[in-house]
């Protein structure tokens, strides 16, 4: 019997009549009738499996190509090795004008501040019901005079979405490798305004590891990862330092949003969640007016 292979075959009914042809080459299976036969379905074994097989290897070939890869996970890792950086859930920005009207100081550089992740409260909700809030992502603050008339106008960027710090679920252990890797398990965490604590100690972030770092660097970068996930990564020693051996000693606090559900109308904010305090200049207490 002669074998010639049709290596272009992919497909179960290409693939059996294939076979059927090969074993009709052999004179003892020349008039053999395969349709009704046992052999039949020991052939139709055969081009499953091959028909299987092939479907998966073009798979693979597929996902190897970033024009032509349907999994979000291997899209984004060729992605990666190309350096762009894929985008995770998006919150919502408004800009509102922020007035306290006229006041009085009763002594100069008495001041107060509204700090990073103050939360407004729309007068809406989400359509299943759940408050829709919107934060400060930077510190806001005024110097009073005394004497005179003061008053706080100013334009601002509020971001939406509850700030999760301290989370029990956002702490992870030091390993002390080089280029440690943590993945945030919220799926509505942005990468934007994260806070990351080492020991206590707040590390800054960069664009990346590799421009203008020292071994002694405290920072770390972020990507939206594979896993569809916000992850934080370290240095290795040498761009950037390492974090030490730890239990829970690596903090990440974070913005958590409702992406769109988050999106308000016109007017819908109307004051802080909690009161402005003027603190004295010379104490930095809380002051009483």
């Amino acid at each position: 019997m002669t074998t010639q292979l049709n290596y272009t075959s992919f497909d179960f009914a290409t693939l059996k009549q294939n076979l059927i042809t090969q074993l009709q080459n052999d004179p003892v299976l020349q008039d053999y009738n395969f349709a009704g036969s046992n052999l039949n379905t020991f052939i139709e074994i055969v081009c499953s499996v091959g028909d299987l097989l092939n479907f998966f290897i073009n798979a693979m070939s597929n996902e190897g190509y970033i024009d032509s890869a349907n999994l979000y996970f291997n899209v984004n890792r060729i992605a990666k090795l190309l350096g762009y950086h894929p985008q995770g859930p998006q919150a919502a920005q408004v800009i509102i004008n922020m007035s306290t009207g006229n006041f009085t100081m009763v002594q100069d550089g008495d001041y107060f501040i509204i700090p990073a992740f103050s939360t407004m409260t729309a007068t809406s909700t989400t359509p299943d019901g759940k408050p829709i809030k919107y934060l400060t992502t930077s510190d806001l603050s005024y110097i009073g005079f005394n004497g005179t008339t003061n008053n706080f106008n100013q334009t601002i960027t509020l971001t939406q979405g509850i700030f999760i710090k301290n989370s029990t679920s956002a702490q992870y252990s030091g390993t002390g490798l080089p280029f440690q890797v943590y993945q945030l398990s919220d799926t509505m965490a942005i990468e934007n305004y994260l806070q990351v604590f080492v020991d206590g100690v707040q590390w800054t972030y960069v664009n990346n590891l590799y421009t203008n770092l020292t071994s002694t660097s405290q920072v770390f970068t972020t990507r939206f990862n594979e896993n569809q996930l916000v992850e934080v990564q370290f240095g290795d020693g040498i761009y950037g330092a390492v974090p030490d051996v730890g239990t829970n000693n690596i903090q990440i606090n974070y913005i958590q949003t409702l992406a769109d559900q988050g999106m308000i109308g016109a007017n819908q904010l109307t004051g802080f969640d909690n009161s402005i305090v003027v603190m004295d200049a010379l104490t930095n207490l809380p002051k009483q007016y």
